[in-house]
């Protein structure tokens, strides 16, 4: 009876003081069967020295199952505090790999972003192209209804009324310096083709070593930017330049710079210039390029100024 007594009092002890057990319904029982076994433990110690197991057993039983307990607590603490230690380390290092990859991820949208933009401008570049192609397209079938292009000794309806702009270089031709114009800023082949035409003049078109040294001569005197001339493969197949009256300029001519033409024959339209800054030959570009032109008065012009 004392012992059951024992137990009783010592389970209830167990709910209502937290110092000494955890505030669960394991811990009772657990506690419990620790008792018992010091019960049992001091009843043969009891009987084998013939002294009573009595009340005054009852301090030395709380003190063991304190520390009993403290022992279970701490053991559970240092249980949980190793766990909590693992997770905080898988979690710091998913975060880690997130966080990597949506960097990787950004950096792709960048990249995706930078290939979209590069393409949009590609493409307004060639529809600007194709425009003012059109455009000059246009405009040389008007020429052509017209014949003044057909016969171009014969015609001076389209001749520029007004010369006073114009230089007259040694070999008697007559030509427009686009920097010496209030549209001066550089343009693309095409138009400066439409420039030209507004102004009842071509593009130039020197034909031989002669012509372009004197043209290449009055453009380095003036400023060393490149010059459109009027010869190209735009109304053509690639790789076959011709001027603006239709006659041929072979890539193997003497007037091409050292390696020129390099731009033509890759479905490219290509483009007749020449640089004032360097000897007096011509060298092809993409028509889209962005130079200063120069033009020419038509020959059925020269001797009805």
């Amino acid at each position: 009876m004392v012992v059951l007594g024992l137990l009783l009092i010592i389970c209830l002890s167990a709910r209502v003081n937290a110092d000494i057990f955890p505030e669960d319904d394991d811990s009772c029982h657990i506690q419990v069967k620790i008792v018992k076994d010091l019960v049992s433990k001091c009843g043969e110690r009891s009987s084998s020295s013939g002294a009573d197991f009595s009340a005054n057993s009852l301090p030395f039983v709380l003190e063991a199952v304190r520390e009993s307990n403290g022992n279970e607590i701490q053991k559970l603490n240092s249980e949980l505090k190793k766990e909590f230690k693992e997770n905080i380390g898988t979690i710091s290092k998913m975060i880690d790999e997130f966080q990597s990859e949506m960097r990787l991820l950004a950096n792709t949208v960048s990249e995706v972003n930078a290939k979209q933009n590069r393409f949009e401008r590609e493409v307004s570049s060639k529809v600007s192209d194709i425009s003012m192609n059109l455009e000059a397209t246009r405009r040389y079938l008007n020429d052509l209804k017209s014949s003044s292009i057909r016969n171009p000794e014969k015609d001076t309806s389209h001749c520029p009324s007004d010369v006073s702009n114009l230089t007259v270089l040694p070999n008697g031709k007559t030509y427009l310096f686009s920097n010496e114009t209030r549209v001066c800023e550089p343009v693309t082949w095409y138009e400066a083709k439409v420039l030209c035409e507004m102004q009842k003049l071509h593009l130039a078109s020197p034909k031989t070593q002669q012509e372009l040294t004197y043209v290449h001569r009055k453009a380095r005197e003036l400023t060393i930017v490149p010059w459109w001339l009027s010869a190209s493969d735009a109304r053509s197949n690639a790789g076959q330049f011709f001027w603006h009256d239709g006659t041929s300029l072979s890539t193997n001519s003497l007037l091409w710079s050292e390696g020129e033409p390099s731009d033509y024959g890759q479905g490219n339209e290509a483009c007749v210039w020449i640089r004032s800054n360097a000897s007096d030959k011509l060298e092809d570009s993409k028509c889209s390029s962005y130079f200063h032109y120069i033009c020419e008065q038509p020959a059925a012009c020269i001797s009805h100024k």
